[in-house]
């Protein structure tokens, strides 16, 4: 009699414990083993050293401040696990072959995930792949496996396409959210947390018009202390970078706040320290929204691609808002939505 081959055990380390409860679910309807769920990187060490996995999905950034690499490092005398890192803050460690197999950037959809363990079991046990690959998903390289000795400026094109990829990867990722997601409060704070870890920012805000006011509200955003969102407001004129982006209805970049003085400082921006910004209008020339802005405390340059970057964020977002006006032609808005995120292009550094 032939033997059927059993599924292989799979362990989850992920903070988030609705994401973590669905996942294993996922799993367990498609027949995998999983050995248990992990909040911290030492509970997923203990699973691991216990039921010794053939498979882990990591989070990067877990509960107590730790850090998804640190599991199949510490784990490595147990043998060949199959790594494949799920999460969204892909942008803020570089992640490499030593660190485990693929990657795979949040928000992700049920059958993107098993399909991406599929490759990654597939990598373990024949050390191939397959090239049909879900969106969000990228084999791990091994850099020390290159005989060419790269220059200082080569190794810095590398990095940035290597940032490229992971940026459209995040975009791509949103818009698929904002498909999904009905809530539009929840589509524009998705948006602001995206935009800040992509871009590399302490800040981001997305500033609603109001017309019987003339101003802009900041109506979501990350960074801020208590009490800044949804309640301050600022003149819709030239005084502020977002007021001059939405009066012009052209991006705006300003890399030290206190050179400029045609501008004047926002009382949140002195509050919080802020010396740049980039703000791109949401919405058309003629029907605007309002503006996405991101913003530092520390002096930076932002270039075209900081803007195009920005401002396709700032075209879903557009089409989310429309989607919300029009509840009479949901499946019109979410064409609209898809297209925009599908369309957007992310140019890539040569080398």
């Amino acid at each position: 009699m032939r033997q059927v081959k059993p599924m292989p055990t799979v362990m989850i380390a992920e903070d988030d414990l609705m994401i973590a409860e669905l996942l294993e679910e996922v799993l367990t309807e498609r027949g995998y083993d999983v050995c248990g769920i992990a909040h911290t990187v030492d509970k997923a060490v203990e699973l691991g050293e216990r039921h010794k996995p053939d498979l882990a999905i990591l989070d990067i950034r877990l509960a107590g401040g730790g850090v998804g690499t640190d599991i199949p490092a510490r784990l490595k005398p147990q043998g060949r696990m199959g790594v494949l890192y799920a999460s969204g803050h892909a942008g803020q460690v570089n992640l490499t072959k030593a660190d485990g197999d693929a990657l795979l950037v949040k928000p992700y959809r049920s059958e993107d995930v098993v399909r991406a363990l599929k490759i990654v079991e597939n990598i373990v046990s024949t050390d191939e792949d397959s090239r049909r690959f879900p969106k969000g998903f990228s084999l791990l390289t091994d850099l020390s496996k290159t005989d060419v000795v790269l220059t200082p400026a080569e190794a810095e094109l590398t990095e940035k396409n290597l940032r490229l990829r992971r940026q459209w990867a995040a975009l791509a990722g949103f818009g698929r959210f904002a498909l999904d997601e009905r809530d539009l409060g929840n589509v524009l704070m998705e948006a602001a947390r995206v935009c800040a870890e992509c871009l590399q920012v302490a800040y981001c805000t997305v500033y609603r018009y109001r017309p019987e006011e003339n101003d802009l509200l900041v109506e979501a955003g990350v960074g801020w202390d208590q009490g800044v969102i949804g309640y301050v407001v600022s003149r819709a004129d030239e005084s502020s970078t977002h007021g001059r982006a939405f009066i012009n209805r052209e991006p705006v970049s300003c890399c030290d706040l206190s050179t400029d003085a045609t501008l004047g400082q926002p009382r949140i921006y002195a509050e919080h320290g802020i010396v740049t910004t980039l703000d791109v209008l949401i919405g058309t020339v003629d029907d605007p929204y309002g503006v996405l802005e991101i913003s530092n405390s520390a002096q930076y340059d932002y270039d075209d691609h900081d803007i195009d970057l920005l401002t396709c964020f700032a075209n879903i977002l557009a089409e989310a808002t429309n989607a919300a006006k029009s509840s009479s032609a949901p499946r019109i808005a979410r064409d609209r939505i898809e297209d925009a995120a599908e369309t957007s292009s992310i140019p890539s550094f040569p080398g």
